[in-house]
């Protein structure tokens, strides 16, 4: 006897039959979307070298002062020798060792950018999670200070709020609050914060999307309905959730403020008598056509940098997505 037809769009119809075998068609459909999702976790030989070259600048940043490299106010030969064997990446027009200049650089302008971070991605998420969660007339007035501080120029409002907080001549009576402390670490505190500031409205932003979408989910409303207090919806159900945007959001912010701080230092602004990537840029500008590794090396330290932060965070996006797909 022959099998009857099937009836097309039947339940029967949406079975797969392979060797006396039945599975659902359904199993089968979730094939290329498990497909995209190993290809979104493969990490993939440049997440690698990203965690490399940031693990060698984090290292520069915690043990600058331990590498055997040549003190940062060190003379080690002639003005503007290019690179040797002596000096790996030559000196700039101080006698100085270009390659303890890119290292202790990394301490001053990547922990200002992630001092700043920190604090813009306290303020910003406390910001937009209130606005987005409470939504109305606290969510029109947060917005609208977002909104306005978005809309000044970020490198005209870094250089006003610099300016304001760390002006060049530093601080005579060298205290920051309620420490004493040097001249030149009072005005990069201060520029830490000023970034901050600088920092708080995009991730205000992303933090208010985020939490826009997420307060209205099943399970926060189901809080809501037993009668769970806000702050504690919030603390518990919504903020987990909303933190991996904000990370990979962050890991971009410090990238973009290692420019600006680079930048402040370029234009003079702040503290321009220690040792960033910016200043060695600027240092080096007036001999940039005879001898460019001045520029060039500092360049290529913050370059380095930055790609490797925006490669992390497009990863951890793509992470975060599958993430909220299987929520």
């Amino acid at each position: 006897m022959s099998e009857p037809d099937l009836v097309p769009d039947s339940p029967v119809d949406r079975l797969k039959v392979d060797g006396g075998n039945v599975s659902s068609l359904a199993e089968t459909s979730g094939e290329p979307a498990a497909a995209a999702s190993y290809q979104a976790k493969k990490k993939g030989v440049f997440f690698w070298l990203a965690i490399i070259w940031l693990a060698i600048i984090l290292i520069c940043v915690l043990f600058a002062n331990f590498l055997p490299v040549p003190e940062i106010d060190e003379r080690v030969g002639d003005i503007r020798q290019g690179p040797s064997s002596e000096n790996l990446l030559g000196t700039n027009n101080l006698g100085r060792s270009v390659l303890s200049q890119c290292i202790y650089g990394a301490r001053r302008s990547m922990g200002v950018a992630m001092i700043a971070t920190l604090g813009g991605t306290i303020m910003g998420g406390t910001i937009g999670l209130l606005a987005g969660f409470y939504r109305r007339t606290i969510d029109t007035v947060l917005t609208s200070i977002v909104n306005i501080m978005l809309a000044i120029p970020g490198l005209v409002l870094a250089l006003a709020l610099v300016g304001f907080f760390a002006p060049s001549g530093g601080f005579e009576d060298q205290r920051f609050l309620f420490f004493d402390v040097s001249p030149a670490t009072n005005a990069t505190l201060w520029t830490a914060i000023a970034l901050a500031i600088l920092a708080t409205p995009a991730i205000a932003r992303v933090a208010r999307a985020q939490t826009l979408v997420w307060s209205d989910r099943e399970f926060v409303l189901a809080s809501r309905t037993i009668g769970t207090r806000n702050l504690r919806i919030i603390v518990r159900d919504v903020l987990p959730n909303v933190l991996p945007a904000m990370a990979s959001f962050a890991l971009i912010g410090i990238a973009a403020l290692v420019v600006v701080e680079a930048a402040l230092a370029f234009f003079g602004v702040g503290d321009v008598t220690g040792a960033s990537w910016g200043i060695a840029i600027n240092n080096g500008r007036a001999d940039l056509e005879d001898y460019p590794h001045m520029v060039l090396f500092p360049s290529l330290f913050m370059f380095l940098t930055i790609l490797s932060l925006n490669y992390l965070a497009d990863k951890f996006v793509d992470l975060s997505d599958i993430r909220e797909a299987g929520v």
